[in-house]
């Protein structure tokens, strides 16, 4: 997570279990990066993900999730509609910092600090965004 000057505010990992990834990306989104947005107060929020599937079931409002995760998308649901908020897709390859996260840090968890080694990996991802071209 970072802030509109993009310094690194936050960041998290989940390991997400043995489920399917579709599942674990489902999980993420609801109980850490929607939950802990709206714990830190944060009114504006642009998430990326690197799921496509969740992208499009934000965007669509859709209730079509497992029905073990309802409840938990219903209640995220009603939690976007708290913020002004955008969410994009990004490509894994596109986000190295997410990259570094998923392959060095083992333990779950959500930081409120930037992670050692992070935060020259989102201004290089944010400098090559730029610079990308079309």
């Amino acid at each position: 997570m970072r802030n509109a000057l993009n310094e690194v505010v936050g960041c998290f990992h989940f390991v997400g279990g043995n489920g399917a990834a579709l599942e674990a990306d489902l999980l993420a989104f609801i109980n850490i990066a929607m939950e802990s947005t709206f714990r830190m107060g944060w009114s504006r929020v642009w998430f990326e993900s690197d799921s496509s599937f969740v992208v499009r079931l934000l965007h669509s409002h859709a209730l079509s999730v497992p029905w073990r995760f309802k409840a938990h998308w219903k209640k995220a649901l009603s939690l976007v509609s708290l913020y002004t908020w955008r969410i994009t897709h990004i490509y894994r390859k596109g986000n190295r910092a997410a990259d570094y996260m998923a392959s060095t840090i083992m333990a779950e968890g959500f930081w409120t600090h930037v992670i050692d080694g992070l935060q020259p990996l989102v201004d290089d991802d944010i400098c090559k965004s730029y610079t990308r071209v079309v």
